[in-house]
């Protein structure tokens, strides 16, 4: 099940939505998060900021009805990231990275491992 593609929710009970805040300094802080239904944790899969080896960094979680454009729409503080989740936990949702030489826009895969005994 899909709400406008933004939350997510999976046969075990498990969720996934995007979700953004203003910070103190007035900059947009946008995330994906993940929900385990069996656990009944919260964890913060991916946000600004967040380094894809090989890639670059997220810089953008908003995207136009979940298709991958460039330019990438600027960061409004409302994530449009096309959010997907399967009966494993993974999470799909799309993001703009950069290499700090090239902006590009990229389809992801979010694997929650299993949570530890500590609120994460």
């Amino acid at each position: 099940m899909s709400v406008e593609e933004e939350i997510a929710l999976n046969n075990v009970d498990d969720l996934a939505f995007g979700a953004a805040t203003t910070l103190p300094d007035g900059s947009i802080d946008e995330a994906v998060y993940y929900y385990s239904g069996a656990t009944k944790k919260l964890r913060r899969l991916a946000d600004i900021g967040t380094v894809i080896p090989g890639y670059g960094a997220i810089v953008s979680l908003e995207q136009v009805a979940g298709a991958i454009i460039f330019p990438p729409p600027p960061v409004g503080g409302f994530p449009l990231s096309g959010m997907t989740l399967n009966d494993l936990g993974q999470v799909g949702f799309v993001a703009t990275l950069t290499d700090g030489v090239t902006v590009f826009g990229a389809l992801l895969m979010g694997t929650p491992q299993s949570f530890s005994s500590t609120a994460e």
